[in-house]
């Protein structure tokens, strides 16, 4: 089982490859919010992640599976689209060069 001390440095390693910051009108505030969150509900997130990755081709999430995770959790409404939805999810999986 997970403990505070693995689930910080399992979420201090993600954070690095987060691609929410290139995304957009994503601002600073944004960013500390959306870092708080997941910091504050890692394990069940990540939980969340393994068992739709499961649905489908894990270790990764295809669009489908996202888009499906999404309705599931009400995540699409007036603010998120499916079509943003898909922009999104296309923009977390390009390859950024260092």
């Amino acid at each position: 089982m997970d403990n505070e001390d693995i689930i910080s440095r399992a979420m201090a390693h993600d954070v690095k490859y987060w691609k929410m910051m290139h995304i957009p009108g994503c601002d600073e505030l944004q960013i500390q919010r959306m870092t708080k969150f997941v910091t504050r509900n890692w394990a069940e997130l990540n939980e969340i992640f393994i068992m739709h990755c499961s649905l489908g081709h894990y270790p990764t999430m295809s669009l489908l599976d996202f888009r499906a995770m999404s309705i599931q959790f009400d995540i699409i409404d007036q603010n998120v689209s499916q079509m943003k939805l898909g922009i999104l999810f296309q923009a977390a999986n390009v390859e950024l060069e260092d």
